[in-house]
């Protein structure tokens, strides 16, 4: 187990090799920035997410093929067609587990949301000035998208179980950090206050180096992982998520070409 000042260093060194915009593709992320604009890169963000799931390049395409039925602009998409409209343009999408209605009943709660709010970004900043935990708003969002609509989505976890919430601590990084890798474009929410996105390489790398010890990917082992980059990075826990995702991509497939 390293110390502190060793566990500083070689984070520090992932971030430099890995925290590039080079490194990005392939990957959900870069579909970001095709959209100049937050309201639209918010929507492309939450779609994105929750397809990231499954082989990268099926994913891609997933995701690719979802973009082009919404047009240049998923915000005017989503906000100006009639329901009928956006049910005929996603007729026949299908990616794995998520098909065609899946896609319209979470496009449908999202859009009762901006229509209260005026964005998601409002909702989040609303509701994050009240409780200051952005873990509350997170389960608030999926409690408000499930109430709105009369399907069983299965695309996000329930609000009170104790998921990671994966997706949207991803989808939450992209749109409040701002840097080389992320585009940003949310303000009000602190980049402090983000948790990280705990998938395979995060978890693997934070039990190698004792950030955890707990074996379960839920959402404590989340919270725990981001508490200790905390400690290295009191500002922004997330700095280092992308470089070790990345470094743990690299690895598999090295050990892949190897083999």
């Amino acid at each position: 187990m390293l110390d502190k000042v060793e566990l500083y260093t070689l984070l520090e060194s992932l971030y430099k090799r890995y925290h590039k915009r080079r490194f990005i593709c392939p990957d959900p992320l870069q579909f970001l920035y095709r959209f100049e604009t937050s309201t639209d890169r918010e929507i492309v963000g939450i779609i994105a997410s929750h397809l990231a799931y499954g082989r990268v390049g099926q994913i891609i395409k997933a995701i690719e093929g979802l973009l082009q039925r919404m047009g240049y602009s998923p915000r005017r998409f989503l906000m100006e067609s009639d329901l009928r409209e956006i049910r005929t343009a996603l007729r026949g999408f299908r990616y794995r587990f998520n098909d065609e209605e899946e896609i319209f009943y979470l496009l449908k709660g999202l859009r009762v949301i901006i229509e209260s709010y005026g964005s998601l970004n409002r909702f989040f900043v609303i509701h994050f000035e009240d409780s200051k935990d952005i873990l509350a708003v997170i389960r608030r969002f999926i409690r408000e998208i499930k109430d709105q609509v009369s399907y069983n989505l299965r695309i996000i976890p329930e609000a009170e179980g104790r998921s990671a919430f994966k997706r949207i601590n991803l989808f939450l990084r992209w749109m409040v950090r701002k840097d080389e890798v992320d585009p940003g474009g949310w303000k009000g929410i602190p980049k402090s206050g983000l948790i990280v996105p705990l998938d395979v390489h995060m978890h693997k790398f934070s039990l190698a180096y004792g950030l955890t010890q707990r074996r379960s990917k839920d959402i404590i082992t989340a919270i725990e992982i981001t508490e200790a980059f905390r400690e290295i990075s009191p500002d922004d826990p997330l700095r280092y998520d992308f470089s070790i995702h990345r470094s743990g991509i690299k690895a598999q497939l090295h050990k892949a070409i190897k083999q």
